[in-house]
């Protein structure tokens, strides 16, 4: 994601259906999730793509986010 501003204030921090989240080790990742016949299906990565990682679960619930609480755990695990 380019250096841009967000309509808000600040850098933007989404584009092209992903969103960014800093876990809480510190790294930023560049994820999203989607939900297909009950079925969650996520993915993640580091901007420079070195560390990547692709979920799929069968949550009792997805929430609001674009990445779901289940998704963010497995992020949080993987990275």
């Amino acid at each position: 994601m380019p250096d841009v501003p967000y309509a808000k204030g600040g850098p933007a921090l989404c584009g092209a259906g992903l969103d960014s989240m800093t876990l809480p080790t510190g790294v930023t990742v560049w994820a999203m999730a989607g939900v297909v016949h009950g079925y969650l299906a996520g993915i993640g990565a580091t901007r420079d793509l070195g560390h990547r990682v692709v979920s799929m679960m069968a949550p009792r619930t997805r929430g609001t986010l674009r990445v779901p609480p289940a998704v963010q755990s497995v992020l949080a695990a993987a990275f």
